[in-house]
């Protein structure tokens, strides 16, 4: 019986008597903790540093806190960060004119503006993933700053991506052999992202797409976009949107003879550039 209603207590928190007997519990505990034999002085302690000194970086801390806590910095991510990419964060090194901007906006309690901040920060993540990747990735710059024709039997796929004035995005794509005839062209358009280099893959991944419809086997992509280029000869496999998204476009280049990714300067993409620009003027997609 004295089982029973033990358990019947602690499935019930709320309760009074639940309360009254944590009290009494919680006294009769300080009330056994011995007094110090040396009897020192009270002192004074500053509870958010573990030596009890106060520090400014503490204070802060502490006067941001109730500000901080309504902030969403991971808005719509369904992964957890893990504690090492915020300390790389904070160990970036940061021009003094923008700390102190940070700090002008902070203590005059103006409003912070957080718009396009994780993409900004992921990107950040992004960035130091590939670092430390251990994949040397060297890039090579076409000799005269022009589109190169691939080696037989590659079909060179060239890329871009853009924002439309209603924020949508806009892809575009060109085939071209070696000979630099075109093989086929597409253009296609996205959901509202805000994000240039989530677009630049989402194109990638749509042009892979592409090449499988077309029959290609061996191909070669070329991107102006260097970090998403990066990740994809890398062997990142972080918690992050474009990471997730380069997974997948490996994932479909099963059935290839041969795959390469490349970076190339946007003085050479000038092709998937206008073609992508025509891209903002359609909805859905074209393929021809």
């Amino acid at each position: 019986m004295l089982a029973k209603q033990c358990w019947r207590l602690i499935q019930n928190e709320e309760s009074l008597i639940f309360k009254v007997l944590k009290a009494r519990l919680t006294v009769e505990k300080i009330m056994c903790i011995p007094l110090h034999y040396t009897h020192l002085p009270d002192r004074w302690a500053w509870k958010c540093e573990a030596s009890g000194k106060f520090s400014m970086k503490s204070g802060y801390k502490l006067a941001m806190w109730e500000s901080w806590e309504h902030m969403n910095l991971t808005h719509d991510m369904s992964c957890d960060i893990p504690t090492a990419f915020w300390k790389s964060i904070w160990k970036l090194p940061i021009l003094s004119r923008f700390k102190e901007a940070r700090n002008q906006k902070k203590f005059a309690n103006e409003p912070v503006n957080l718009n396009g901040l994780w993409a900004k920060v992921e990107r950040q993540w992004d960035k130091l993933c590939v670092a430390n990747s251990g994949v040397h990735l060297d890039v090579e710059v076409p000799s005269g700053l022009r589109w190169e024709k691939p080696r037989v039997p590659f079909i060179k796929l060239n890329v871009d991506a853009t924002i439309r004035s209603t924020c949508e995005g806009a892809l575009g794509g060109v085939f071209r052999d070696a000979k630099g005839l075109v093989h086929g062209v597409f253009m296609a358009s996205t959901p509202i992202l805000h994000n240039s280099t989530m677009l630049e893959a989402l194109a990638i991944k749509k042009g892979v797409e592409v090449a499988h419809q077309l029959g290609i086997k061996d191909l070669i992509v070329e991107s102006d976009s260097r970090i998403v280029i990066d990740m994809l000869n890398s062997n990142c496999n972080h918690s992050s949107l474009l990471c997730s998204i380069c997974i997948t476009i490996l994932d479909n280049c099963t059935g290839f003879n041969d795959v390469y990714f490349q970076w190339t300067p946007r003085a050479c993409n000038q092709c998937a550039d206008s073609i992508c620009k025509a891209a903002r003027n359609i909805i859905g997609e074209q393929i021809w």
